[in-house]
C-alpha cells in the first residue's frame, strides 16, 4: 500500500499514528512517500494521495479532508532572547526562518503577506524541507511559520498572536476504482478519521488559536513522536 503525502503532513501528524493504525492491519505494509510533488495516480506512482492542492483527473476520487492552518511560532529561549513580537510591523526587529523549495513558491507567500516588510536582512535561515524548518524555529534560529496543529501534539513552541498567515485545503485523492481493494479502502477510511475536523479542531475551515486546543480536543492523548523531543539549549 502506497500512500503519498506532503512531507510536512506525513513526518508531523500522519506518522506518529501509523503504529496504531498498523497494529490495526497486521497484514499491511504501508509504504509512506513524503514529498512536495503530487504523485501520478493514473501512472501508479501511489495508490492515495494526500497534498495541498486540488488534484485535476478525469478518473480521479477527490475529497477535500480538511484546513491546515499556518501561523508565527518561536521558541522559548528564542523570545528571552530577542522579546516577542506583538504585530507584523514588529517583525522588522527579528529574524525569520523561511521554508522554501526550488520554485520558490513558500517564499513568495512570505512576500506576499509581508509585503513592506520582510527584506533579505530579516531571513536568518532558508530550509527546503518541512521538517528542517520545524526544527530550526525548536532550536530558535529564529520565527518561522508553522501549522496551529504542532502545538496539539506537544510542542513546546511559542504561537504568536499576530494572526493567521495562510489557510490551505487538504485534499485526498485516490484512483476510481482504487476502493474497490480492500488495503486501499482501509487505509482512506483511516486517513479520512485522521483528519476529520469534528475530532481535530485545527482542521477545522475557521481558524482556532492553539490555545483553545484543549477545551475543544475531547479525544485521547495524541502521540507526536518527533514534537515530543526536548529542544537543544
Amino acid at each position: 500500500m502506497l500512500l503519498s503525502i506532503t512531507e510536512g503532513l506525513g513526518i508531523g501528524w500522519i506518522l506518529p499514528q501509523v503504529p496504531e493504525f498498523l497494529r490495526s492491519s497486521p497484514k499491511l505494509t504501508l509504504n509512506l512517500r513524503c514529498s512536495q510533488t503530487p504523485p501520478d495516480l493514473l501512472r501508479l506512482e501511489a495508490d492515495v494521495s494526500v497534498q495541498l492542492r486540488r488534484p485535476e483527473g478525469a478518473d480521479l476520487k477527490v475529497m477535500k479532508l480538511g484546513y491546515l492552518h499556518m501561523m508565527f511560532f518561536a521558541s522559548q529561549s528564542y523570545i528571552d532572547a530577542h522579546g516577542c513580537p506583538t504585530s507584523l510591523p514588529e517583525l522588522e526587529n527579528h529574524r525569520l526562518v523561511v521554508l522554501t523549495d526550488e520554485g520558490g513558491n513558500w517564499e513568495n507567500a512570505y512576500q506576499k503577506a509581508l509585503s513592506g516588510i520582510l527584506s533579505s536582512g530579516l531571513v536568518a535561515l532558508r530550509n527546503n524541507v518541512s521538517s528542517a524548518h520545524f526544527w530550526s524555529v525548536v532550536n530558535g534560529a529564529g520565527i518561522g511559520i508553522l501549522p496551529t496543529y504542532v502545538k496539539a501534539l506537544g510542542s513546546n513552541l511559542v504561537p504568536l498572536d499576530i494572526g493567521e498567515f495562510h489557510k490551505h485545503e487538504i485534499w485526498l485523492t485516490y484512483r476510481s476504482d482504487a476502493k474497490r481493494i480492500a488495503r486501499v479502502r482501509k487505509t482512506i477510511d483511516w486517513i479520512t478519521r485522521s483528519f476529520d475536523p469534528g475530532r481535530f479542531p485545527w482542521f477545522r475551515e475557521d481558524f482556532i488559536h492553539p490555545s483553545r486546543f484543549a477545551e475543544m480536543y475531547k479525544g485521547g492523548p495524541l502521540a507526536g513522536t518527533l514534537l515530543n523531543v526536548q529542544p537543544h539549549r
